[in-house]
């Protein structure tokens, strides 16, 4: 793979990963159809929610440090507001 002026350690920056994802799409004609880097992160929390993941883990995971943040992926646990609600896990 081409050296893409990316750190050699540690975490990428926003704008890193993005402008590396939006290379590696560019690309590949294939993938052209993509809507972008935010439709991944939203699958792998919708997997992970569907999964019956706790939102707790799938904030770690996803970063989300804010109520604003978690406020994108709400809609994703409707069962377990339903579960909370009745006392159950």
């Amino acid at each position: 793979m081409p050296n893409r002026n990316l750190p050699i350690a540690g975490p990428l920056t926003e704008s890193q990963a993005t402008d590396h994802f939006n290379r590696t799409l560019a690309e590949h004609d294939k993938w052209c159809h993509i809507p972008g880097f935010h439709a991944f992160r939203h699958s792998f929390a919708s997997i992970l929610a569907s999964k019956g993941v706790d939102q707790r883990i799938i904030d770690r995971y996803m970063g989300h440090q804010t109520e604003e943040m978690r406020k994108c992926y709400q809609h994703l646990f409707p069962s377990n507001a339903a579960k909370f609600s009745q006392g159950r896990r």
